[in-house]
């Protein structure tokens, strides 16, 4: 019965020699049974286990058995095999005569061992070095089985507290999100996958904003086991979804007010023109100038047009040269609005200087200048349009579409004032605009300027 046992099964002195070894044993050794009875264990065993060996035999001898070890038989060939082995005293008279190992092969479950200890190695070595959150959850134990240090610097708060208290990353999340995230969790336990983006508040007041992603891996038990979640900081991409959104919504605006505004000088030029040809004119030279004032725009996002750039865009297709225009002042970032006003103001000062004015005699000239100043806790920023040179001045004896258009737009678009002054000598326009004033003409200074 012995000799057959699928265990190996050998008979030893305490002094290690081998009295008897069944066939399961000599497999196992890969040695005959009658070689094995020549030998003493060591002669099979890990000569780096000797001494282990023999102080397991002198256990056994001495009353204190079963003992039970991890070691490796060495085989003909040089290689190792790992074992599990069992000895235990048997006693003659009453006290221990001989001993009896009982081995089985343990080389297939060290090797998966090793594998799965060299897997938890690299996974520990890749989930500390990156940037996600990586974490493992018992839903059964509601118990955090794993957190890297991700957690730390995205949630601001230490992972022993979340070790400790495995609802700490809920605790985090924005009052406005909570709700909605608490749902989501519930609805992923039953789905076995969780997918939601949220804001989460960090103990030093700053919010970020987190994809967090996680599954259900089933146990033995059933289908409900561990959750393994990964969770990112996307701040930066939401905060970019979100100046997108807004963008939009003021590009939109924008279109639309532009639009009006079209229509109103569409309207306002077919009114005022005697014939076709004097509407064109007139209509497209204004439309020139909001294109103007949108290509500026667009080239910063709709956030802030240069003052300067602008004047020389409107005043282009009035061939204005420096022969013929002194510009002075510092520049100036306008807000959308004040720039799509001052390019229509702008324009039918040229428009008017071509037809009536400086820009009319070859020898004529203009003053464009601008400077900012201090009205009590404000600032105002003061532009002045001053030709000489041209023909000599008569005032109207009606206000035109142009002068209307120049003082509604100052008056109602830059929430500002204007002075027209028709000196035979040469026309002067003088305007003056809340600088710092929300929305409409809020003018953001970057250079020199008083």
């Amino acid at each position: 019965m012995v000799e057959q046992a699928p265990l190996g099964i050998a008979q030893l002195d305490f002094d290690g020699r081998i009295l008897f070894a069944n066939r399961s044993f000599a497999e196992l050794a890969e040695r005959s049974a009658e070689e094995l009875c020549r030998l003493n264990i060591a002669d099979i065993a890990d000569p780096e286990e000797e001494a282990l060996n023999r102080q397991l035999l002198q256990t056994v001898a001495a009353g204190r058995s079963p003992c039970s070890v991890d070691a490796r038989l060495r085989l003909p060939d040089g290689m190792p095999k790992s074992i599990r082995a069992s000895l235990s005293a048997v006693k003659e008279d009453g006290v221990p005569g001989y001993a009896v190992a009982v081995l089985r092969e343990i080389t297939e479950r060290r090797r998966i061992e090793k594998v799965l200890e060299e897997g938890r190695t690299t996974f520990r070595q890749l989930a500390e070095n990156v940037q996600d959150v990586l974490w493992v959850f018992d839903l059964v134990a509601e118990k955090v089985l794993y957190v890297n240090a991700a957690y730390e610097r995205i949630w601001g708060r230490p992972c022993s507290g979340f070790y400790a208290n495995p609802h700490d990353w809920r605790e985090a999340i924005h009052p406005d999100d909570r709700e909605r995230v608490q749902a989501a969790y519930a609805a992923g336990v039953s789905a076995g996958a969780f997918d939601e983006r949220y804001r989460i508040c960090r103990p030093d007041g700053a919010m970020r904003w987190v994809l967090d992603r996680w599954w259900v891996v089933p146990s033995e038990s059933g289908p409900v086991g561990r959750v393994v979640g990964i969770a990112r900081d996307v701040t930066k991409e939401a905060e970019a979804e979100e100046q997108e959104r807004r963008i939009q919504a003021e590009l939109s605006h924008r279109v639309r007010n532009t639009l009006a505004m079209v229509q109103a000088i569409a309207g306002q030029t077919a009114r005022r023109a005697t014939g076709i040809e004097e509407f064109s004119e007139a209509f497209l030279g204004r439309i020139r100038a909001l294109g103007a004032a949108h290509s500026s725009l667009t080239r910063s996002d709709w956030q802030k047009a240069s003052l300067r750039t602008l004047v020389r865009q409107v005043l282009r297709p009035f061939a204005v040269e420096d022969r013929n225009l002194s510009i002075e002042g510092p520049d100036l970032l306008l807000a959308p609005r004040a720039a799509l006003g001052l390019s229509l103001v702008l324009h039918e000062l040229a428009a008017n200087a071509a037809k009536h004015g400086a820009l009319r005699a070859p020898g004529g000239r203009i003053v464009l200048s601008w400077s900012v100043m201090k009205d009590g806790p404000d600032r105002q920023l003061r532009i002045e349009w001053v030709e000489a040179g041209g023909p000599k001045v008569r005032p109207p004896r009606r206000a035109g579409f142009g002068t209307q258009l120049i003082t509604q737009s100052v008056a109602y678009d830059l929430k500002g004032r204007t002075q027209l002054s028709f000196d035979p000598g040469g026309f002067r326009c003088s305007l003056s605009m809340p600088l710092d004033q929300e929305g409409g003409g809020g003018f953001p200074a970057v250079g020199g300027g008083s």
